[in-house]
């Protein structure tokens, strides 16, 4: 059975697939792809709270990615993970979680 605390290199590791997660999906929009914004969904009125709020659904998104025990199994989980997440866009968001659960297993692995 797995430990249900994260390590800290684990910690490092989500948390820069959140980051990676949010420049997928700033490009993204910007790009016209995804109209999607998870910050101003969830607090429209406070943009920080919703960034943080945002950062943090991130980095519990990533954490999977993060213990992964490959790069390979880090990028079936976070696409599995990204297409259950989106309600439209599925492709997007199933990419966009893949690299995210990449990152975070790559920095996690070299972070321990």
């Amino acid at each position: 059975m797995q430990r249900i605390r994260p390590s800290s290199a684990e910690l490092r590791g989500a948390l820069a697939g959140a980051v990676a997660i949010a420049v997928t999906y700033a490009a993204g929009r910007r790009r016209g792809i995804t109209s999607s914004d998870l910050a101003r969904s969830v607090a429209p009125d406070h943009p920080v709270a919703g960034r943080a709020a945002q950062l943090a659904l991130g980095t519990l998104a990533s954490l999977p990615g993060a213990r992964a025990s490959s790069s390979v199994r880090a990028l079936a989980g976070g696409a599995a993970v990204g297409a259950l997440a989106s309600r439209n866009g599925r492709a997007f968001s199933a990419g966009a979680h893949a690299i995210a659960a990449v990152v975070a297993q790559r920095v996690a692995s070299r972070a321990s």
